[in-house]
């Protein structure tokens, strides 16, 4: 396997025996396993691993070594001692004490790997180390195994699970994602109510996840709080410490496609309005009594029971800055300003 991943032929190849010491320039070829000494290169050494072949050697010196791979699933290995040569990598795994010659690594399969101490190292594209640091052209590593990068380094929290699509770096939290890949996330561990939304990845329509660029993802929703839970893909809200965590998440996310049902009557006192709302709040038969505002900038359809009272006075329960986008249905009784607001059903003050 040539540069760039693609194939390069050689019309003609020496096979290696195990009594060389010197090589000429030309094109020499490993079958199986051969265990060399100390080698000198005469010119351009062009080595081509055959699949499953195994060569060692002891200190290579001279010339210029240009190693390929055949290019199958069980790629050749190579090990060496301190290499002094300028040395080329197009493919297989490779290990060697040093490399303190001119070395470019140019090989795109993610199955081909080097690992050695590098004095001057050219990279030709990205490569990952066994961390999962990435290697370019403007940031060489100085040691340790290197494999092509094929894609992006995605990172992860201990509370998501890639589950396909990925291949996990070392046992580290990282891997590399190259196509759409499925992911689970531990709820508890996350402290959330449900995952919402999967921050660095774009969601697919099959429930799948593609990343883009080299990120690190995390889940966004509701806090676990107390009278807050979620099954069919609606929100449960029973307690006056449930609907604050709404109104808290509502600083930063408009919950837009969001459904919340309200399953409790909830009495609040000096309650920091949810505001900036893009989802649905269906009240149902229960209800809310405030002494401050419960929704506040709202564009989006609410339904309920709603009492404003505050020292036997109506206060303010709804601030609507887009009225053509708001719903208020049911029965509602409080204190509702906004001369242009659009409702049906009852709406009244107390």
């Amino acid at each position: 396997m040539g540069t760039d991943g693609k194939t390069t032929t050689a019309t003609s190849a020496i096979k290696i025996g195990t009594n060389l010491t010197e090589f000429a320039a030309g094109n020499y070829y490993v079958d199986g396993s051969i265990t060399l000494n100390d080698i000198e290169l005469n010119g351009a050494v062009n080595l081509i691993l055959k699949d499953g072949a195994t060569l060692t050697t002891g200190k290579i010196s001279g010339g210029t070594l240009n190693i390929y791979s055949q290019g199958g699933n069980n790629i050749g290995t190579f090990t060496a001692g301190d290499i002094s040569s300028n040395v080329n990598f197009y493919g297989g795994n490779v290990t060697a004490n040093s490399i303190t010659g001119n070395a470019n690594l140019s090989w795109t399969s993610a199955n081909d790997s080097i690992n050695a101490t590098y004095n001057n190292v050219t990279l030709s594209k990205r490569f990952y180390d066994a961390s999962g640091n990435i290697y370019s052209s403007s940031s060489t590593p100085t040691s340790g195994k290197l494999n092509s990068l094929d894609g992006y380094i995605v990172t992860v929290p201990d509370y998501i699970n890639i589950t396909s699509g990925a291949t996990q770096i070392n046992n580290t939290n990282k891997y590399v994602v190259k196509e759409a890949i499925t992911l689970t996330v531990d709820e508890t561990k996350a402290s959330v109510v449900h995952a919402e939304i999967i921050s660095g990845l774009t969601k697919n329509n099959d429930d799948t996840y593609t990343a883009t660029n080299d990120t690190t993802i995390a889940v966004e929703g509701l806090p676990i709080t107390t009278g807050l839970s979620y099954q069919n893909g609606v929100y449960e809200i029973s307690t006056a410490q449930a609907l604050q965590a709404l109104a808290t998440y509502t600083a930063n996310h408009d919950c837009a496609g969001m459904t919340f049902n309200l399953a409790a009557d909830i009495k609040l006192s000096n309650f920091a309005a949810i505001n900036n709302f893009a989802g649905t709040f269906n009240g149902g038969e229960y209800l809310i009594t405030s002494d401050s505002a419960v929704f506040g900038n709202v564009n989006g359809q609410i339904s309920g029971n709603i009492y404003g009272v505050s020292d036997s006075k109506l206060t303010r329960v709804y601030k609507v800055t887009a009225p053509e986008h708001f719903k208020i249905t049911g029965t509602n009784k409080g204190l509702i300003r906004n001369d242009e607001l659009y409702a049906s059903g009852e709406v009244s003050p107390r």
